[in-house]
């Protein structure tokens, strides 16, 4: 993705995406490769630290939906345990995941 599509999706100005991702890229969450298309652009992408700090985080707010949403679930659906509630969180959560895209 480059900057201004980056820019683009946050709803931010050029410069404080600029910042955001030299604040990111300090600290090993993303890496900058120059463009496979245009020699003025740079394209920004996860590092491998990255993608694992993301997949911490997902895994973490996961944990928090199943801790809130659990008694609901198992009240309106009659599903009980996190065994039988998972899979329908994972599902949920695909197809958020999906429109999202």
């Amino acid at each position: 993705m480059n900057l201004r599509s980056l820019g683009d999706a946050l709803a931010s100005r050029p410069s404080s995406v600029s910042r955001l991702c030299d604040r990111m890229e300090a600290v090993g969450l993303i890496r900058r490769v120059p463009s496979s298309t245009s020699r003025r652009e740079v394209e920004v992408g996860l590092s491998p630290l990255g993608e694992q700090v993301l997949g911490e985080l997902r895994d973490h707010r996961a944990r928090l939906r199943l801790a809130a949403l659990s008694p609901f679930v198992e009240r309106v659906l009659g599903i009980t345990g996190v065994s039988g509630v998972l899979p329908v969180f994972r599902g949920v959560e695909e197809a958020l995941e999906a429109d999202a895209v």
